[in-house]
């Protein structure tokens, strides 16, 4: 199920389009075209409702896969810890988004070594459970233990619920 923007004056910063057509390749770039997202600059914003419905449109994309590769593209300081990462979500997606209500992803710290993120975005689920897994990869020592996973007692935003819960132990 995709969600449309809280509000209409939404807007995404251009890098993180940018990002997105990085991460997901072709299918991102034909998509872009058809919705008029061309010659993306990183410093432009642009409507949120566009680039949802863009998303929406492009045929059998993996966004678990593409929210890795996101990950990977952020500009993120590589001495930071996951627990450091995962604080600031918030105040980076804050940063690339604008308008009088762009939603919020809210770190829980439930113990030394597991958060739980409290997503109220309009994105889908499946691509930030792919950013929370990309993290996770790219912060932590190459065989440490890590679970990422959905809060299994609650329903998601794509079913329907008014969050959606992302656990992430390590």
């Amino acid at each position: 199920m995709y969600r449309k923007p809280f509000q209409a004056d939404h807007e995404y910063l251009g890098q993180t389009l940018i990002d997105f057509e990085l991460a997901a390749g072709d299918a991102a770039h034909v998509c872009f075209q058809q919705h008029g997202l061309t010659n993306l600059s990183p410093d432009t914003w642009y409507p949120a409702s566009t680039f949802i419905a863009a998303i929406r449109d492009m045929p059998k994309l993996d966004l678990v896969s593409v929210g890795r590769r996101q990950a990977e593209l952020t500009d993120l300081p590589d001495y930071l810890s996951l627990l450091e990462v995962f604080d600031e979500m918030n105040q980076l997606y804050l940063r690339r988004n604008r308008g009088s209500d762009v939603g919020d992803i809210q770190c829980e710290v439930l113990g030394p070594t597991h958060i739980a993120l409290i997503f109220r975005v309009p994105q889908p689920d499946d691509l930030w459970y792919g950013i929370c897994c990309g993290y996770v990869r790219r912060f932590t020592a190459r065989n440490a233990y890590c679970k990422v996973y959905y809060d299994p007692d609650l329903p998601r935003c794509d079913q329907g619920g008014d969050v959606t819960v992302i656990h992430v132990e390590w």
